[in-house]
C-alpha cells in the first residue's frame, strides 16, 4: 500500500449519532524514509579544530544523499552552510574549501535524503575552531613539493638520456 491516498472522517455514535465530519486524507510514503545519521567528526565539544575540517557522519540507511547545515549557533537562524536540494551531499564526508573564523564555536547538523522523504536531523556537533592557520595559510603542502622535486629529476634524467643519445 506504499504511496496510497487514504481517507477517513468520524462521527459520534453515543449517546446520539453525528452528522460526519470533514474528510480527513494522507498518503503513506513510497517507501523506508532514510535512519538518522550521527555526527562523528569533528566530535562533539572538540576544541583547537582546524580551519577547513572534513565533517563527518554515520550512513543513513535507505539515504542517496545528505542535508548539511553548519551555524555559528545552534538556532540555525544563520547559517554558514547550508546544503540541500540539487546541492546535497552524496557522500558520509564534506571537506570544507573555505576557511572557518578563528576561535569560534560552531554547530552542525546532518540528516539522510532520498527521492521521497527525509530522516530526522542527526544530534547538532559543536566544536571550536584553533587559533593556527590552515595548512594553506601556512605554505604549500609537503605533498607538491615532494612531486615537484620528483618532476624536476624525473626531467633532468630525460635531458641527460637526450644528450647522451646524440653522441652516439
Amino acid at each position: 500500500w506504499l504511496g496510497t491516498r487514504f481517507y477517513w472522517s468520524v462521527r459520534v455514535v453515543e449517546p446520539y449519532v453525528s452528522q460526519w465530519s470533514d474528510t480527513w486524507s494522507f498518503v503513506t510514503p513510497l517507501g523506508p524514509a532514510p535512519s538518522r545519521p550521527e555526527v562523528l567528526s569533528p566530535q562533539a565539544g572538540e576544541g583547537n579544530v582546524i580551519l577547513r575540517p572534513a565533517l563527518q557522519w554515520t550512513s543513513s540507511i535507505a539515504a542517496t544523499g545528505y542535508d548539511l547545515i553548519l551555524a555559528k549557533n545552534c538556532d540555525w537562524s544563520n547559517p554558514v552552510l547550508s546544503l540541500s536540494g540539487d546541492d546535497a551531499v552524496s557522500d558520509t564526508a564534506y571537506q570544507l574549501n573555505f576557511d572557518l573564523e578563528k576561535d569560534t564555536d560552531y554547530c552542525w547538523k546532518v540528516r539522510g535524503i532520498n527521492e521521497i522523504t527525509h530522516s530526522l536531523w542527526s544530534d547538532s556537533g559543536t566544536f571550536t575552531t584553533g587559533i593556527t592557520a590552515t595548512v594553506e595559510e601556512s605554505g604549500l603542502p609537503v605533498w607538491v613539493w615532494v612531486i615537484v622535486g620528483l618532476s624536476s629529476v624525473l626531467m633532468l634524467s630525460i635531458l641527460v638520456l637526450i644528450v647522451q643519445s646524440r653522441r652516439y
